[in-house]
């Protein structure tokens, strides 16, 4: 009888969710506030995946989060044939671990982990003909775990029936946009919500009423007119619904652009793009203004403000992945340009002509016979096993990314090259860092993410030997002579907008 009733209800999920006309048109509506192609989101609570579909339909990299082991099958099942959806069956929390979930098994999206929760629906007469069926022990983790496992995410849906203070509770950093559940009767979940998020950072609030998925108010709201909104509105007694928060831009601990203006992530080995340069159109500051412009130059502004390590480092935590997979160079871990040198015919000599021009270097270095090796930000490992492929090198690669940091790791052992070259996740220029001495070092299109150059060649001085190399590829602008020359600049520059 329980496996009938698992199966009814696991069809009448996939029927609601998955069947109605609209819904999904409507859903990607909605989210297109908050999220573009290449963005990588959570679907905390992801049921049977209409969540996870409608986002992945925008081109967004999803992890879809389930603690249910019946739904988690279903998502596996729905979403098998789609590299950009990764499932994993967990719960979230305040802390991980394990946690004690109660399972519906008529309606399995009201299976929770809040006993507390659930205990208030159980004396609500809207639940009378609700009941948990058992509970299981499932794995938690939390939003910070899964941070640091997976990247920052653009946006977090989080539908955990009861459990939404705690899993915002295990979380240390704020986030440019999330949602969360809210029911009728229940706002005092709403205010620890609340409450949280004004600990990590300043947002303002909107809430989608039933399965509308539409904004109710015209103007986003303080946490109290939020409340005070739930609380007056006929809509919002009646039924639950999310709760929408944005970040306002330049609030908390770290940068973070308002949602509805998202850009699209461009290429990153399109021969017009460029980021985070000193020089060139790329991220606002922390405060949005635009950079000033050179003397003489009629083009858009260049950049001229440095951004910090956390900035730098969020941007390849969240879109790495997407370099790998859409950018022209992903496939041998090349998130740098393509160089069209001398004597290059191909994309995949292009992509290794300065790695080329290191070899040579390394090549032609006199005494040891191992010479060791620097990779001043090294992304996920591209140029050093390049390196490590063709010549006897011992080597050592640092990214601020520890996504960056974890991928190389994998990569290396994959290739059977972890017993000669290693990445770590760091700050290039910390004079604290580990680094051996160098035979050569090398920094490839990462000179610019530096705050300050004179840290960035007091390190190399540390950690290059006396007679020892170090090379530098990077780009620079000088003011742009001419019309045919401006516009060929800010046509160079006008792919990237951060």
């Amino acid at each position: 009888m329980s496996r009938i009733r698992r199966a009814a209800g696991l069809a009448r999920s996939l029927l609601v969710y998955h069947a109605i006309p609209g819904r999904q048109r409507r859903l990607r509506r909605l989210y297109r506030r908050f999220v573009s192609a290449g963005d990588l989101v959570f679907d905390l609570g992801a049921h049977v995946g209409n969540r996870t579909r409608a986002l992945r339909a925008l081109g967004c990299r999803v992890v879809a989060l389930e603690p249910q082991p019946d739904c988690a099958r279903v998502l596996r099942a729905l979403f098998s044939r789609s590299p950009g959806v990764t499932v994993v069956e967990s719960a979230v929390a305040a802390a991980g671990g394990r946690v004690r979930l109660t399972i519906n098994e008529r309606y399995p999206t009201l299976s929770t982990a809040a006993d507390g929760w659930r205990a208030e629906r159980e004396r609500d007469p809207r639940f009378a003909d609700v009941r948990w069926d058992h509970a299981l022990t499932v794995p938690a983790t939390t939003l910070d775990g899964l941070i640091e496992r997976f990247g920052e995410p653009a946006f977090v849906k989080i539908d955990v029936e009861g459990g939404e203070p705690d899993a915002l509770a295990g979380l240390g950093r704020p986030l440019a946009s999330l949602s969360f559940e809210y029911l009728p009767g229940a706002l005092s979940a709403v205010r620890a919500c609340v409450r949280r998020l004004a600990r990590l950072g300043t947002y303002r609030y909107n809430w989608s009423p039933g399965e509308t998925f539409e904004l109710a108010a015209e103007e986003w709201l303080t946490g109290d007119g939020l409340v005070a909104a739930l609380a007056a509105t006929a809509a919002a007694r009646r039924s639950s619904g999310d709760v929408y928060a944005r970040r306002e831009a330049g609030s908390g601990t770290g940068a973070a652009r308002p949602a509805p203006d998202r850009q699209a992530v461009g290429d990153p080995h399109a021969p017009r793009s460029r980021a985070f340069s000193s020089t060139f159109s790329g991220p606002r500051s922390e405060d949005g203004r635009r950079p000033a412009r050179l003397p003489g130059d009629r083009t858009r502004a260049p950049m001229t403000i440095r951004f910090d390590r956390a900035q730098v480092q969020r941007y390849y935590d969240r879109h790495t992945a997407a370099f790998l997979r859409y950018g022209q160079g992903g496939g041998a871990g090349a998130i740098h340009r393509a160089v069209w040198g001398p004597g290059v015919e191909t994309r995949a000599a292009a992509f290794h002509y300065v790695e080329d021009r290191i070899a040579e270097q390394i090549d032609g270095l006199p005494g040891a016979a191992e010479p060791t090796v620097v990779d001043l930000g090294c992304g996920v490992g591209g140029s050093l096993l390049h390196l490590a492929a063709r010549l006897p090198i011992r080597g050592v690669g640092v990214t601020l990314s520890p996504v960056q940091a974890r991928l190389a790791a994998e990569r290396i052992r994959d290739a059977g090259l972890d017993g000669r070259i290693r990445c770590v996740a760091g700050d290039y220029a910390d004079p604290g860092l580990d680094l051996p001495a160098a035979d050569l070092a090398y920094a490839i299109e990462s000179f610019v993410h530096g705050p300050d150059p004179t840290a960035f060649f007091a390190q190399c001085a540390r950690v290059v030997r006396p007679g020892g190399l170090l090379m530098v590829c990077d780009d620079v602008l000088r003011p742009a002579r001419g019309r045919r020359a401006r516009r060929a600049v800010d046509r160079f520059r006008r792919g990237w907008r951060v």
